[in-house]
């Protein structure tokens, strides 16, 4: 087994977007390791998903953890790769020794997406407003001339639900990202959309932080979890006042201080 000096943090999702979406600081503390979930691959031969169902993705993270010989570390999972790390956490609790989830609502089914299109309706000003409005009109346009960046499209263009200031332009994060497009569109447009959080009646025991941005419109209020919360012997949660979908950007000292702190105080042992 690799000997490592600094506690493990496993990111999933996309090592070029979160190598530089989270805060370079972080690596005085942790050993950052990156999984890219295949969705995020240059892929051009394979016209349908890679994955096959759930287990296949847990099954994809526990080869990489098998092939990295890693062992007791803690994995952070932010919007839609944060039920990827839940999931894992549940399957492999063996390995997990922390779990973070950020910017995610518990499920995706129609009832909580009515919700969190609630949310920005009652919550966004008019400016906001406004601005997605404009966005997501010139969408077609924009995928129609180059529809292999159709994700990357959507993304930017929901900027005023994504970010605490609405007109935040995130390009440069997704510059050079590779997307497999029917891969995303099954994970993210089936695979989440029929997800459902089922512990089986027992708590999920390892430690847990719930980070979320108070102006986080895609993935709505922190309330959403309330009926969840039973679901984790031990859960701390933290409200990013000046944050929308993505806390680690807009306030990234406070998203640095806040790990720490709930990394000494919960999960290492004095």
């Amino acid at each position: 087994m690799l000997q490592h000096s600094k506690p493990i943090l496993l990111v999933i999702g996309s090592e070029r977007f979160y190598s530089k979406a989270l805060p370079s600081s972080l690596e005085e503390l942790f050993t950052l390791i990156h999984f890219d979930n295949l969705g995020f691959s240059h892929s051009p031969n394979y016209s349908e998903s890679l994955y096959s169902d759930l287990n296949s993705i847990l099954l994809d993270i526990e080869s990489f953890r098998s092939q990295k010989q890693l062992n007791n570390f803690l994995v952070f999972g932010h919007s839609g790769h944060a039920y990827m790390a839940l999931e894992y956490a549940k399957t492999y609790p063996q390995h997990v020794s922390a779990l973070i989830l950020c910017a995610c609502s518990p499920n995706l089914h129609e009832n909580t997406t009515q919700k969190i299109a609630g949310y920005f309706e009652l919550e966004a000003d008019t400016e906001r407003k406004e601005i997605f409005k404009k966005d997501m009109s010139g969408l077609s346009e924009k995928i129609s001339k180059n529809p292999e960046a159709r994700f990357v499209h959507f993304a930017l263009a929901q900027k005023a639900k994504n970010w605490f200031d609405p007109n935040f332009d995130a390009s440069k994060l997704w510059e050079g990202v590779p997307t497999h497009l029917p891969t995303l569109d099954w994970v993210w447009g089936k695979l989440f959309h029929d997800y459902e959080l089922n512990l089986g009646g027992m708590p999920l025991s390892c430690p847990t932080l719930l980070i979320h941005g108070k102006h986080d419109y895609v993935g709505g209020s922190l309330s959403l979890w309330d009926s969840y919360l039973s679901d984790f012997l031990h859960l701390n949660t933290k409200i990013f006042q000046k944050s929308g979908h993505y806390p680690m950007v807009e306030e990234p000292e406070l998203f640095e201080e806040t790990l720490i702190s709930w990394y000494k105080s919960s999960w290492e042992k004095p």
